[in-house]
């Protein structure tokens, strides 16, 4: 709501355009201005840091000789820059004794603001197409919805999608490492433990006490039925413990990012 409040009564640009300089990120537009102005002449200090005005709204200051100009630089690329900012610009100048002010708009002026600047010879307005007759190379258009880099490093929004995507790529190397250290605990489970074997293992049977049959009517040896599905021959403990310790060293190996103890 504040927003619309802010927008009320405000006139939309004529030629809204959507090219490098509309997506510039404020300080990275603050900075080009001052470069072009450092190309002319003059020693400039940067005063406002992309927004965060600390002397009346003023973002450079200029000074080239007996000149001392301050100014002011505006995003604006939806609605047109109205005749107050020049006035506030003009109060900030006398305040700082300078002899001049300029804005600098990304956009357009209203004409209101034009015919109050062309009265007062000290009020320069500088529009978006001069902007981009100063910088060729930031009236391309563009294809993505991003900001230009800012000085050292990326824009908040570029860090933001940096971190999502890093943080996209542990949680899966997380869920693969939890998938393998799964699967690996089942295969463990599923193979024979020596020690369960042993506790398993039936005692034999007591033989009963044999009678003594005459030679005729003793009964032939019996053969036991040859066996079709045989057990997988049980490992040694050593063994198993040498197998579980090869399947932790490649799980450390794999996934680093979680932490086993050796």
């Amino acid at each position: 709501m504040a927003g619309n409040r802010w927008q009320k009564g405000r006139s939309p640009v004529r030629n809204r355009r959507d090219d490098r300089l509309a997506r510039l990120h404020p300080a990275a537009f603050e900075a080009r201005v001052a470069e072009h102005y450092r190309r002319q002449g003059y020693d400039v200090e940067r005063v406002g840091h992309g927004g965060a005005h600390f002397d009346g709204g003023i973002d450079l200051k200029l000074r080239r000789g007996d000149e001392y100009i301050v100014v002011q630089c505006k995003r604006e690329s939806a609605y047109q820059v109205t005749h107050n900012v020049g006035h506030e610009l003009i109060g900030v100048m006398c305040t700082q004794a300078a002899t001049g002010a300029i804005v600098v708009n990304s956009g357009e002026f209203t004409d209101a603001a034009r015919s109050s600047a062309q009265r007062e010879p000290r009020l320069t307005l500088v529009d978006g197409d001069e902007v981009r007759r100063w910088f060729p190379e930031l009236a391309c258009e563009v294809a993505e919805q991003t900001w230009e880099p800012v000085g050292h490093g990326l824009d908040l929004p570029a860090r933001r999608r940096r971190g999502r995507q890093r943080n996209g790529e542990s949680g899966a190397k997380a869920v693969v490492a939890m998938a393998f250290l799964v699967a690996l605990m089942l295969w463990q489970c599923s193979r024979s433990d020596p020690r369960t074997n042993e506790r398993r293992a039936p005692n034999p049977p007591a033989a009963e006490p044999s009678r003594s049959l005459p030679a005729s009517q003793a009964a032939p040896p019996a053969t036991l039925p040859k066996a079709h599905n045989m057990a997988e021959p049980s490992i040694s403990m050593e063994e198993w413990e040498r197998r579980n310790r090869e399947s932790m060293e490649i799980l450390r190996e794999t996934t680093p990012e979680i932490d086993l103890a050796p």
